[in-house]
């Protein structure tokens, strides 16, 4: 009988509390909240080929003080990637400090005649804000002639990386030969 009796009173002191906490209304509404996260990522394709200046032409004409000289400088379009971050990225970009080098092929040469490197800047040129901006514009950064890295942060995007190598006029004549160097692009976010 007791048993009875303290399930009895159990079983009203449920239906007490589930009045308070489920009080009927006409409109009755309740809130959650919804989280999640997405990883900072950036995100670069590999280029569509190689930079090629082709034969680069010297001067050839005998007597003049140019000769085997680069006179006319180069610009030339280099390959292109897709990428982007989804936060603020910083743009690395690395070459050689000497620039386009080749191997002399042993015969020998006079340095204060000819230079066995061609000194070159590169440019990479994508669509994004700028680092703190909400409006797409060309962004672009340059590794100079005598530099071997530069950086530059700009704002969340997605778009094509664009190169231009740039060659100068040589002040020495050049020696003949295949000359190469390797341009690094990093993409990392800050």
């Amino acid at each position: 009988m007791k048993l009875l009796s303290t399930l009895a009173a159990s079983a009203a002191l449920s239906a007490v509390v589930a009045g308070a906490a489920f009080a009927q209304t006409t409109n009755p509404t309740q809130a959650f909240n919804v989280t999640g996260s997405v990883a900072a990522a950036c995100v670069l394709g590999a280029f569509n080929g190689s930079a090629s200046l082709g034969t680069i032409t010297v001067d050839l004409t005998p007597g003049d003080s140019n000769l085997f000289k680069i006179t006319t400088p180069i610009n030339t379009v280099g390959p292109t990637a897709a990428g982007g971050c989804n936060d603020g990225v910083t743009v690395g970009l690395t070459k050689s400090a000497q620039g386009l080098t080749t191997t002399p092929d042993g015969t020998g040469y006079d340095a204060t005649v000819f230079q066995a490197n061609i000194p070159y800047a590169v440019t990479v040129l994508w669509s994004g804000p700028s680092r703190g901006g909400a409006t797409t514009t060309t962004q672009q950064l340059t590794t100079g002639v005598n530099q071997q890295i530069n950086t530059a942060v700009g704002g969340a995007f997605i778009s094509n990386i664009n190169s231009v190598i740039s060659v100068p006029a040589t002040s020495k004549a050049v020696l003949a030969g295949t000359y190469t160097d390797t341009v690094g692009v990093q993409l990392a976010v800050y």
